[in-house]
């Protein structure tokens, strides 16, 4: 529902496997995150959730 009523798209779809997070800061909703699995290399995300190689390799099978 939170992404229904602020993404200016509404509701997209995640393809394939995913990730998804709701960070919060002094217990308030500060975003709202979520990668698909056709990001198969996004070294942003590796360094957020610090992944390796071997990790990506077995999380993202």
């Amino acid at each position: 529902m939170l992404i229904d009523r602020h993404h200016d798209l509404g509701s997209p779809w995640i393809v394939g496997s995913y990730l998804k997070d709701l960070p919060s800061l002094d217990d308030r909703l500060v975003a709202c995150l979520g990668g698909g699995s056709a990001a198969w290399k996004a070294a942003a995300r590796d360094r957020v959730i610090k992944w390796i190689h071997k990790q990506r390799k077995k999380n993202l099978a």
